[in-house]
């Protein structure tokens, strides 16, 4: 690099240039217009690629790739307003769902106990004593066995198991211990916030992106991005220019005018990023959303107990004026009430959103199904028999997966065209060209 010419003098000089061309800018454009050397243009193109959102294009005249960059600059990984204020809900329903967690295993069982030691007390004015205090004893020491074991089911023996759902398609989930049911704390937790769900990681489709590169001869296309995430075509391109520069590739254009990522020095992968386990779109299915995930007498059980505790404390309530302590009032009242409601309401308010999200899911599992169709077939032409002869049209109508083609074929850049005997066939040329790359 020219000495007198400053990383930051080049970055400036060609954050201007970027901005003056609309976003548009080719490596031997910007170097004649600023006067820095290629070298020097393309590494400052590689730093600002990394930074800000851009899309690699092709001019196919001249057989150069192109950086389209988002104007104004939008950084890469910078969320809106709106994915904040989620980021922030989400931040304050887990904490809360942590508290509230840990209080269920005290509160639930706990205050079943005190209530029936209440009611027992009360109603009990003779009889064996011992064999009463035994028996209490019993209870007390199983309820508390129950407690303890609850709390540490969370964090230990978290096992990953596959299953397949009406389309046949595999999903994680957590397993059960092997010849065992679930134990109760944990019913308890899956009856109010629904069973636990293999969380994404968003830096597994990068991850696999360097292994997959290691394993494809170093090169990588926007298809094989496509194939391994399924975003569109939009973002694939984007992804293609962030991987370059992260990773130190060059993009180099086909003589069919095909973008392709070549990754020559495998080094700065390794040492930057550990490679993941190659996981295809198609096979990255979220598993059925369920309300509880418990059999119908462990939920009517453990709502009892909760309605128990609920009618109690109501009670505790109404004859508050003959106690005399208002921390027992609140104690043995309020606070088991605000509970217990709690305890029915988070479930309630599950259940109004859950057909949504189910129904957002199945459309998920049909996009991923075109996809992998489509992708299994080199792009095609295919017709729409083909498209969905894997689809699981038992609880969908066609008009639903219609839908979902449509959109799928403006994310992939497709088109219809008409076979020589009339049928309507998709055809997915890009992603041809670029599959064989």
């Amino acid at each position: 690099m020219n000495p007198e010419h400053s990383k930051e003098e080049i970055l400036i000089a060609l954050e201007k240039l970027i901005k003056s061309s609309n976003g548009r800018i080719a490596p031997q454009d910007a170097a004649a217009a600023t006067g820095f050397s290629t070298q020097e243009v393309e590494d400052s193109l590689a730093r600002l690629m990394e930074l800000y959102k851009c899309k690699v294009e092709v001019d196919e005249q001249n057989a150069r790739p192109i950086f389209n960059f988002d104007i104004p600059f939008k950084k890469r990984g910078e969320k809106t307003f709106q994915e904040k204020l989620a980021v922030a809900i989400n931040f304050f329903w887990e904490v809360f769902k942590k508290v509230y967690k840990v209080a269920i295993g005290v509160i639930l069982i706990l205050y079943t106990l005190i209530f029936v030691v209440v009611i027992m007390v009360a109603a009990s004015q003779g009889g064996d004593k011992d064999r009463r205090n035994n028996n209490s004893s019993k209870m007390v020491s199983n309820l508390f066995s129950a407690i303890f074991q609850g709390m540490q089911f969370a964090a230990i023996n978290k096992h990953y198991s596959t299953a397949r759902d009406q389309d046949n398609m595999a999903y994680r989930y957590y397993e059960k211990p092997e010849h065992k049911g679930k134990k109760f704390i944990q019913s308890v937790y899956d009856f109010v916030f629904g069973p636990e769900r293999p969380e994404y990681d968003p830096l597994n489709d990068t991850k696999e992106v360097a292994t997959y590169i290691r394993d494809h001869s170093n090169k990588i296309t926007s298809a094989d991005i496509i194939n391994l995430s399924g975003v569109d075509y939009d973002e694939a391109d984007s992804r293609l220019a962030e991987y370059a520069s992260k990773f130190r590739g060059d993009i180099d254009i086909t003589e069919n005018g095909t973008a392709i990522a070549d990754f020559r020095d495998l080094s700065v992968i390794s040492s930057k990023l550990e490679g993941g386990k190659v996981e295809y779109y198609i096979d990255e299915v979220e598993p059925p959303y369920e309300m509880t995930g418990n059999t119908s007498g462990r939920n009517f059980g453990i709502g009892f107990m909760n309605l128990f505790n609920l009618m109690m404390s109501i009670a505790v309530l109404q004859g508050a004026a003959q106690i005399e302590s208002p921390l027992i009032t609140f104690a043995m009242g309020w606070f088991p009430l605000v509970f217990s409601l709690l305890f029915f309401l988070i479930p309630i308010g599950r259940a109004v959103t859950l057909k949504k999200k189910e129904t957002i899911r199945s459309r998920n599992v049909v996009r991923k199904i075109l996809v992998g169709q489509i992708i299994a077939e080199n792009g095609g032409p295919l017709s729409m028999e083909q498209l969905i002869s894997k689809i699981n049209l038992q609880n969908r109508s066609i008009k639903e997966v219609e839908e979902v083609l449509s959109k799928v074929v403006l994310d992939l850049k497709g088109d219809i065209i008409i076979s020589d005997n009339g049928t309507p066939q998709y055809i997915f040329d890009r992603l041809k060209r670029e599959l064989v790359a």
